[in-house]
């Protein structure tokens, strides 16, 4: 054997492939050596039966035969069935062992001398029994199987088999079982050979896949065969978690790189402020200095918002937390916010009306679709227009939970409102508006979050203000998959107009 050879049998020796087809064969040698055992033994047992059906027919035949025609009747029969010549008086010294019938046949007299058969002398061990057939050993060295009968008068009569064609069939027997194991036992090494080196080769494949996501190759994936084997199996799903830590990976840097991004302007200009108020403090200008700080305090909470809203949206994006998810009650948590923002949006001169459908729950985060619902809230609190009631609606409509915000203020083009949804996105392009341009994106991606879409049309279409309407579309728990498919671009339905089965709070 040569040394990769060597190393390669102890390689495999340490494999556990290698030791569950060492498990499995020694328990199939075993089990195969257990069957043919069986086999051998059911055999031999059939074959004593016979012998001894046979025998147990003959003497009962011949001791009719005595008992009917008397001795030499009974003489001559056993001297045709021994092969002896007819009519020879006496012990038949002659005779071929074994021949005629090929059984042992001895009749001799109370005194244990012979009289005729195949026998010179009476079997030591060959006593007459109730047990039937017992095996004993001849002068010449055979064993035989033998049935001895009382006779009338004293005689004894016994009849028997040679044991020497049983002998031989069980040698063959376990010649054959020998020569059977061991071909059961090369054939399983060699299949368990191949198996340990088909499997062997699939794991080093899985590893140096492995060393090499673990060198930077993040793009690598553990190979996958096709033939749907526990080895796939694993594959597909170590590389399902390769996919998800590549997002989220993906995700942490993008947040990382646009809080970086989005702070360095508030930040800037607090500092800005905070110079000016110093300045301001060194010149005696006290209201001025107030001033600076406020406008510093101001871009710090406005940084500390930017911030919120971007972890909040990389939060959703990175879709954890799913396992933390609770039944929540959508209805109640629209008419909470609706009854927060009444006071803001009455003082707008814009009333609050709610539409609320009762006992819509579905498993969710409610934190975040709090925070997404108050966000489409504060848009249309901020970029709506005019003493028009804003439409807070929660329906279940088919396979989708409808939350619905309809302002009457300008509305959004068409062609923006794919544009709106992203970060920072401002239709007002001086920002004379406060915001940060996150509160649709915010929104938008806690809806994807939930399987859902975040769907805007016009409140008013063909009017000059059309308005806004956002609907956060959820797909009810277990809805079919093909809703889910739909886009905000496609939008699933006409804009909800449900019922007024529950009046919110109202001016």
């Amino acid at each position: 054997m040569t040394a990769d050879a060597a190393g390669l049998f102890r390689h495999l020796r340490r494999t556990s492939a290698a030791r569950i087809v060492a498990m499995y064969l020694a328990v199939f040698v075993a089990s195969t050596g257990i069957v043919l055992g069986a086999v051998t033994w059911a055999a031999l047992t059939l074959i004593d039966q016979q012998i001894d059906q046979t025998l147990d027919a003959e003497v009962r035949g011949l001791a009719e035969q005595y008992r009917i025609e008397g001795l030499g009747r009974l003489i001559e029969v056993v001297r045709a069935r021994s092969g002896a010549p007819r009519g020879r008086p006496g012990p038949n010294p002659g005779a071929t062992p074994g021949m005629g019938l090929g059984g042992i046949y001895l009749l001799a007299a109370p005194d244990g001398v012979p009289i005729e058969g195949t026998l010179d002398a009476w079997p030591r061990a060959a006593e007459v029994t109730a047990d039937g057939a017992i095996d004993a050993e001849l002068a010449d060295g055979r064993t035989a199987r033998v049935r001895v009968y009382q006779l009338a008068g004293g005689f004894r009569l016994l009849v028997g088999r040679d044991l020497a064609e049983r002998a031989r069939f069980r040698e063959l027997v376990t010649e054959a079982s020998a020569w059977s194991m061991g071909l059961v036992l090369l054939l399983g090494l060699y299949g368990g050979w191949i198996l340990a080196r088909r499997s062997l080769a699939r794991v080093d494949a899985m590893a140096q896949a492995a060393r090499r996501i673990m060198a930077g190759d993040m793009e690598k994936r553990l190979p996958v065969a096709g033939s749907g084997d526990e080895y796939d199996r694993l594959a597909d799903a170590v590389n399902a978690m390769l996919d998800e830590i590549a997002r989220l990976m993906t995700a942490s840097r993008l947040a990382s790189d646009a809080m970086a991004h989005d702070l360095r302007g508030p930040l800037a200009r607090a500092r800005v402020s905070a110079e000016e108020a110093a300045a301001a403090v060194a010149r005696g200008e006290g209201a001025a200095a107030r001033a600076g700080l406020d406008e510093a305090v101001a871009e710090i909470d406005r940084g500390i918002q930017t911030f919120e809203a971007l972890t909040t949206i990389a939060r959703a994006e990175s879709g954890a937390g799913r396992t933390a998810w609770a039944p929540v009650d959508i209805s109640a948590l629209v008419a909470e916010l609706a009854e927060i923002y009444e006071l803001p949006f009455e003082d707008e001169g814009r009333p609050v009306t709610s539409l609320l459908t009762p006992d819509i729950t579905r498993p969710g985060d409610r934190a975040l679709l709090q925070r997404a619902v108050a966000n489409l809230l504060e848009n249309s609190l901020k970029h709506g227009a005019g003493p028009v009631a804003i439409r807070l609606a929660a329906e279940a409509n088919g396979d989708w939970i409808v939350i619905r915000v309809e302002d009457r203020g300008a509305g959004v083009p068409a062609a923006e409102r794919a544009r709106v949804v992203e970060r920072y996105a401002r239709l007002d392009p001086a920002r004379s508006r406060p915001g940060s341009g996150l509160g649709l994106a915010l929104a938008d991606a806690v809806a994807r979050l939930h399987g859902g879409r975040l769907v805007l049309s016009d409140t008013a279409p063909g009017e000059p203000m059309p308005g806004l309407a956002v609907e956060l579309r959820l797909p009810r728990e277990g809805a079919a998959p093909r809703a889910l498919d739909q886009t905000p671009e496609a939008p699933l339905s006409a804009p909800v107009r449900p019922a007024p089965l529950r009046p919110g709070p109202s001016a």
